[in-house]
């Protein structure tokens, strides 16, 4: 049976109201299209003033879509986009009358919506009330929201990724998230089959994700006859293996790629591409409801003064007026997924001193002032992070001046992991969640690019069992209560950061990986801390406040000691972090002071994990 390509973005539950503008004399017809679901994004379709994403009369920047929701107590403020002709992934198309805002309801029941949609000279980075009321402002009305009816890994069984004032992201449910997946390749929307998707740069590293093209299933998106198969099977793929997170740059100007931007071409700044922007709306939705979180990179190093340099700013606190509007883009057309953070930039404020293909690093000043403007533009309160280069001094410099700020949430450490010892990516997770803690303002703390640059992460063809990766960087992260990690490819691995397009190259990895997330899954390990010294510091451990819940890690061991009260007694399974096979001990001896158990044969020369489960009498 022939796709309908209206199908793409769903099943929809359609609504029509006929609403009379307060300024205009004339009917407003406001379209709602999704499922009205808590949770489910859904989408506000106006028809407004005919125009195009060339038309002098900017329409980015020269109107003005904000939509207020309320119900109960809540208040939400939400930026419009202009939408081209509303269907633009599949026509293609660059002109049309259509504005539109992204809802993702946080609780069911009866909402309420008001709308204001204002023309004015630069209104959309003006205030609120700039401008004057236009075509469909005024319009208001209400809906119905019901429960979800979807099940995990699909985030809208979940609701919203938020910042919950601990380390690890927690969902509207509750339930608390933990991240493995791919960080590479950094240009992932380098894409052929999105729209006006070229490479700027010398060498051509753009993609057609064609050894996924097989993973793409009959009820999966695509847009403009079959567009798309081959991205959208990679994602199938990925969460196939268990994985819930990709890296990607929607920014990647004067960078390593030089061929991702949302605007209609490589010299522009004020006009974003709709078509281009709509497929890469497609992916998103698809990643989220395959359980994939999106780690939103808005810049990379070589490019994070490019709006400041592009106007002729200069100076510590410069906003320019092309980066408010690209964040209020992104903001409008991208925040409402339930599974997304918002990083700042790949590489952020590297050397402060050193002038960058684009002009000088970001100064403090100015990225503490982008993370609060993001804050307080992004109703959905999504998650800010920064990540930094492998410079030590680098990131002891940067970060420590953002010890409690309250618009940065997440820290994503680039570690050269090999170079610094075994322990190295454990002690900087640790060091960095116990400083920001103090700070009052614990922060979510993942690896996000690990060893030299040329090598990273190999493919399985060339270190199948991937021990350095595995034992230093997964478990170093996880053991020291960190979030979690993306695995960065090197230059020199024949699929590296910028031309891989074969997710399957690292596949022991993912399995090594989805091992290590179910282990934690199975615990409570949002209640658990470091807790070394329970094992005479020759293990890593985790352990909850009274002791019933111990996770230890170690490596190269016979026999495993635990510090515990003397009438404690533990049931116990061990792990392979190669294979996840379980080893089911016995009750646990008690050899005093504390416990003995033996690690079992298999794996005394190599590591292995232990969960012990105080049993209570």
């Amino acid at each position: 049976m022939k796709k309908n390509p209206d199908r793409i973005r769903g099943i929809f539950a359609v609504c029509f109201f006929a609403l009379t503008a307060v300024q205009c004399n004339q009917k407003t017809q406001v379209e709602i299209t999704g499922e009205l679901k808590k949770w489910h994004p859904v989408v506000f379709v106006f028809k407004g003033p005919a125009t195009s994403e060339q038309n002098k009369d900017n329409p980015f920047l020269n109107y003005r879509l904000d939509v207020t929701f309320t119900h109960n107590n809540t208040k939400l403020v939400v930026p419009g986009y202009y939408a081209a002709d509303g269907n633009a992934a599949q026509t293609g198309k660059d002109a049309g009358n259509i504005w539109k805002v992204h809802f993702l309801p946080p609780d069911t029941g009866i909402w309420q919506y008001s709308v204001s949609f204002r023309k004015g000279k630069n209104v959309a980075l003006e205030d609120a009330s700039s401008g004057k009321p236009c075509f469909f402002d005024g319009a208001n009305g209400s809906f119905r929201v019901t429960e979800t009816d979807k099940n995990p890994p699909d985030f809208r069984a979940m609701g919203k990724l938020h910042y919950a004032g601990q380390r690890y992201y927690r969902f509207s449910n509750g339930q608390y998230f933990l991240k493995a997946g791919a960080g590479s390749p950094e240009n992932f929307l380098a894409y052929r089959d999105f729209d006006r998707t070229f490479s700027n740069g010398k060498t051509d590293y753009t993609k057609t994700w064609e050894a996924h093209t097989a993973d793409w299933q009959n009820e999966d998106p695509s847009w403009q006859g079959g567009k798309g198969k081959g991205i959208i099977g990679a994602i199938n793929y990925l969460s196939s293996m268990g994985m819930n997170s990709v890296y990607l740059i929607v920014l990647t100007l004067h960078g390593d790629g030089n061929d991702v931007w949302p605007f209609t071409g490589p010299d522009e700044r004020y006009r974003f591409d709709c078509s281009k922007l709509d497929q890469w709306r497609i992916v998103f939705e698809h990643m989220n409801k395959k359980g994939i979180h999106i780690h939103f990179f808005l810049s990379e190093t070589e490019n994070e003064q490019l709006f400041e340099t592009d106007e002729g700013l200069q100076g510590s606190n410069t906003f320019a007026l092309s980066r408010k509007l690209f964040y209020r883009e992104m903001i409008a057309r991208f925040a409402d997924l339930p599974g997304i953070t918002f990083n700042l930039g790949e590489e952020i404020a590297e050397d402060q001193e050193k002038e960058t293909s684009r002009g000088k690093a970001l100064s403090t000043e100015q990225l503490r002032i982008f993370m609060r403007y993001i804050d307080s533009l992004d109703p959905w309160d999504t998650p800010i992070a920064m990540h930094t280069s492998a410079d030590d001094g680098h990131r002891e410099n940067l970060f420590s001046k953002f010890i409690g700020e309250p618009s940065l949430s997440c820290i994503s450490l680039q570690l050269e992991s090999i170079l610094k010892g075994n322990d190295y990516v454990y002690n900087q997770t640790h060091y960095w969640i116990e400083k920001s803690a103090a700070g009052n303002h614990p922060w979510v703390v993942s690896n996000d690019e690990q060893g030299y640059f040329a090598t990273g992460v190999w493919t399985d063809a060339t270190d199948p069992r991937h021990d350095t990766i595995r034992q230093n960087v997964l478990w170093g992260n996880l053991m020291a209560g960190g979030a979690g990690v993306e695995y960065y490819f090197g230059y020199k691995t024949g699929c590296g950061d910028l031309d891989c397009q074969n997710w399957r190259t690292r596949e022991n990895l993912w399995k090594q990986s989805k091992a290590a997330l179910d282990i934690f899954r199975s615990l409570p390990f949002y209640t658990l801390q470091p807790a070394n010294q329970l094992a005479g510091n020759k293990a890593w451990c985790l352990a909850d406040r009274d002791l019933s819940t111990i996770l230890v890690y170690g490596k190269n061991l016979s026999e495993l000691r635990i510090a515990v009260p003397d009438s404690c007694r533990y049931e116990y399974t061990f792990y392979n972090p190669l294979t996840g096979q379980k080893i089911i001990g016995k009750k646990s001896r008690n050899y005093l002071p504390g416990i003995l158990l033996y690690v079992p044969t298999k794996l005394r020369n190599t590591d292995f994990a232990c969960v012990l489960t105080r049993i209570m009498h």
